[in-house]
């Protein structure tokens, strides 16, 4: 069975949850817990991400994060990878440690993002691992006490979580905490929560849009028509079945360049620009610059310089990939 996509693009908050594989112990002692913050420190200053919430379970973690340009799984995947790698090695196992992908659902960041924060930083007290208000103060394992002391880890944004409050850091660490407190106390009957709960579960409805997306009538709507366009953009080379292949023989047979000193990597004019309009016409139908970069052996970065460039000499030369008519 295929795996369900989920909504992912520049400048998204997600709600995320990583479960091990038959529940086992992700995290055996404290220094386990200390090397995967210190690979999340790694990652996240790496991606330039903002993590506002975070808590570390005894099967799973969760983060709330918000992306910029560069996929959540730029984050994700090498930081799952990081932390697989030394528990496999410390405890002698194999194979993989992490329950499947990890799971996320695209959240509005504004109201809910305090909610989230709120759900995300009262775990312990849910699981029995803090009994009062108190001992979760004190919880090492968790964005709140972070909060709580202003001690960010190197990686957490307290600053722009305690604004959401009051202005003075001292009132609204205060009104945080109230605010903390209050959900200690709330049934979790209502829909958001659900929602939560069953993108934890990996539970999807696709007729219902806050199975994929937390905020209100507006946002959801804003995003999913928004990831709508970009799958639609990305998805003809797959619907259509072509290859990289295809694209060099249909820019080859458009630029009247050959395919191979297309590849060539020559610095002559008229290589060159069939190269560059090569890569905007992969793009056009939705390649990834990586998959580009490594057929042509260049980096992404060149790939997307080229595409750049290749779309102002398509357009200039009228070269266009027509929408009804499939590269043979």
């Amino acid at each position: 069975m295929p795996r369900k996509a989920r909504i992912d693009y520049a400048g998204l908050t997600h709600h995320i949850m990583a479960r091990t594989f038959d529940d086992i112990l992700l995290f055996k002692d404290n220094t386990d817990r200390r090397y995967f913050l210190s690979c999340l420190s790694h990652r996240i200053k790496e991606t330039g991400f903002i993590c506002y919430a975070w808590v570390l379970m005894d099967t799973h973690v969760h983060l709330l994060i918000k992306t910029n340009a560069q996929p959540l799984w730029k984050l994700m995947k090498p930081l799952n990878c990081d932390y697989a790698h030394y528990y496999n090695k410390k405890y002698r196992r194999r194979g993989p440690l992490f329950c499947d992908r990890y799971k996320s659902i695209a959240t509005q960041d504004q109201y809910y993002l305090e909610q989230l924060i709120r759900y995300i930083h009262l775990n312990p007290i849910r699981a029995g691992v803090c009994k009062t208000m108190d001992k979760l103060d004190r919880y090492q394992w968790s964005g709140h006490r972070s909060i709580m002391e202003n001690d960010d880890r190197g990686f957490q944004e307290i600053r722009q979580v305690l604004q959401r409050f009051a202005k003075p850091a001292a009132q609204a660490r205060k009104k945080y905490r109230e605010f903390i407190k209050a959900g200690a106390g709330a049934k979790e009957d209502n829909g958001f929560l659900r929602f939560v709960r069953d993108s934890n579960a990996g539970k999807r409805d696709k007729n219902t849009s806050g199975s994929w997306v937390i905020g209100d009538a507006a946002f959801q709507k804003a995003v999913l028509e928004k990831d709508a366009k970009i799958r639609l953009a990305l998805a003809r080379y797959k619907r259509e079945g072509l290859s990289l292949n295809d694209v060099l023989k249909e820019t080859a047979r458009k630029t009247g360049v050959e395919a191979e000193l297309i590849l060539c990597r020559s610095k002559r004019t008229p290589h060159a620009a069939a190269r560059m309009i090569f890569c905007f016409l992969a793009g056009e139908l939705g390649f990834p610059t990586l998959e580009t970069g490594n057929f042509l052996g260049i980096q992404q970065a060149a790939v997307s310089n080229s595409a750049r460039k290749g779309a102002a000499l398509a357009k200039l030369r009228r070269i266009a990939l027509e929408k009804d008519v499939q590269i043979v």
